[in-house]
């Protein structure tokens, strides 16, 4: 898998207007998209109003996205979302389209593209501070290189114009030569634990119960825990120190979950029969083996905002 490939991934959706949003018989057709992985729902809002306007009462143009009744917080990467919430390799993905009623307890206000593209450089700033002590580089961009950064994030566009973007940032190591990795982790954890530790990094997971993390499974490759919420879904966005030829992403997971973790793990016909929780742990939508260099996986498989994205999802093999 190359970079290249990374950068031209995509996720097919199925769009469909809310049942109680439809106004005519028959009912408006889905619409069908390719969405790039490393994209935002919202920068799909034109396309998806252009398909659904003439059923929709004047005034509403600004759709919400939502899933099996969850809605999608448009923050997260599209590719980071069909990692934690599809769980089954569901394709196309299969989502609703609101154009009312939009859900301000859960979702931040997303009233344009621009406030997509500010939050983008905001995190791009933070993950720079993280790696480099300083977001400087990324304040003092010019205006032809931001445009050129938006443009390969807005549209799916080439790395090449991401990378002529970028050309002024400072790269890992850092000018101390040190390896710092901006990470951001997403953990569905155990919901029969409660939520006394909903707020913190993974503390919601009790001393004494056995996490194994698995190399090589595929995601979906067992049903995941349901995700009802986003009470269920810990994230956590923090900087992680490395040593460029030792540090791997097992150490890092490990670190987060702030607990000991198997590698040495069941297949998945032992998982699916055993009471003991395990994991999977994807980047990109690709299971990585946790014996993966993680200053590698700074340099290959971060996203635009120069975060590595991981999601692990928790199973206890047959889903309940």
């Amino acid at each position: 898998m190359t970079v290249e490939a990374l950068w031209e991934g995509a996720i097919p959706l199925k769009l469909t207007l809310a049942e109680t949003e439809i106004s005519t018989l028959p009912p408006p057709e889905p619409l069908y998209v390719m969405a790039p992985r490393m994209s935002y729902l919202p920068l799909l809002a034109k396309m998806v109003y252009d398909h659904f306007q003439e059923v929709l009462p004047p005034g509403e143009s600004k759709p919400w996205f939502e899933f099996e009744g969850l809605p999608l917080k448009w923050s997260v990467p599209t590719g980071v979302l069909y990692d934690l919430f599809s769980g089954r390799n569901q394709l196309p993905w299969n989502l609703t389209v609101h154009f009312r009623s939009y859900p301000s307890d859960v979702l931040l206000p997303c009233d344009d593209e621009s406030v997509v593209r500010a939050h983008f450089f905001n995190s791009l700033k933070e993950a720079t501070c993280i790696t480099h002590g300083s977001a400087s580089s990324v304040m003092q961009l010019s205006s032809s290189a931001q445009n050129e950064l938006w443009q390969s994030v807005s549209d799916g566009g080439s790395l090449a114009t991401y990378t002529r973007g970028i050309a002024t940032l400072p790269k890992l190591p850092n000018k101390d030569n040190k390896w710092c990795g901006a990470v951001r982790m997403y953990c569905s954890p155990d919901d029969r634990v409660g939520r006394e530790g909903a707020g913190a990094p993974l503390e919601g997971m009790t001393p004494g119960m056995t996490s194994s993390i698995t190399p090589g499974m595929t995601p979906g490759s067992a049903p995941p825990r349901h995700i009802r919420s986003w009470d269920d879904v810990v994230c956590t966005s923090r900087p992680f120190d490395l040593e460029e030829d030792v540090t791997t992403l097992g150490d890092v997971v490990r670190s987060i979950l702030a607990r000991p973790a198997r590698s040495d793990a069941t297949n998945p016909e032992d998982a699916a029969n055993s009471s003991q929780p395990w994991f999977t742990v994807s980047i990109q939508g690709i299971a990585v083996p946790l014996e993966t260099l993680f200053a590698w996986l700074c340099v290959n498989m971060c996203h635009p905002d120069q975060f590595v994205h991981i999601c692990v999802r928790h199973s206890f093999g047959l889903e309940q």
